[in-house]
């Protein structure tokens, strides 16, 4: 079970998984249950690997990335579906590899496209596009060098896993990455102290207050 994502509502979490034992070897499905685990229910997409789940702002779909009817990561796009696994929409082009989609408010969804994305990542060409509230038919470039956005609760910035530069990120406030590799953070619990190490920081996340 990977990537878990709680709905707007905080009721349910939507998750991928290879635990059908129908699901070929390499491959997997969407889920969703409740947050307390019960009745988790797979939607068919009739896709491989669907990964990485995101929900829509009303809750009502999930976005998705899938390598469509072939494990071979070249076809890897986005697209959403509705919670009852109809209306089964393909929103990028299979020309690129698209991943990592995160969704705001007011509609406006962005994602990750790699260009000649190879089966190794080293040396691959990423950027950070968005559909502004929704509207797929004016896609935009919102920085390069950069991947796995994620909004945070004003909607004014975006965290995302990049090592530079910074110029192209005028959502950014701070130029500096959140966690370089290697960094040491002394973190203070109720119970205990903790020493956190950076180490790759490639799926950043925020909590509900920003």
């Amino acid at each position: 079970d990977l990537n878990p994502v709680f709905s707007p509502d905080g009721k349910q979490i939507a998750f991928s998984s290879n635990r059908d034992a129908g699901l070929l070897p390499g491959s997997a499905g969407l889920y969703v249950m409740n947050t307390d685990g019960s009745d988790p229910r797979r939607i068919a997409t009739g896709k491989l690997a669907d990964a990485s789940p995101t929900w829509s702002p009303d809750g009502k779909r999930l976005f998705f990335n899938s390598t469509g009817v072939s494990l071979d990561l070249k076809p890897a796009r986005l697209y959403s579906i509705s919670l009852d696994g109809r209306d089964l929409q393909e929103h990028t082009s299979q020309d690129v590899y698209s991943f990592g989609c995160t969704t705001h408010k007011d509609g406006t969804v962005a994602w990750t496209e790699a260009v000649d994305a190879p089966t190794e990542f080293n040396g691959v060409r990423f950027s950070i596009k968005s559909a502004r509230k929704g509207d797929w038919s004016n896609v935009t470039t919102v920085c390069k060098d950069y991947l796995r956005p994620r909004f945070d609760s004003s909607g004014k910035r975006m965290l995302c896993h990049g090592s530079g530069p910074i110029y192209d990120l005028p959502l950014m406030p701070n130029g500096n990455p959140l966690a370089r590799p290697g960094a040491v953070r002394n973190v203070k619990l109720p119970d205990r102290d903790l020493r956190v190490v950076g180490t790759r920081a490639y799926f950043p996340s925020l909590g509900p207050d920003g």
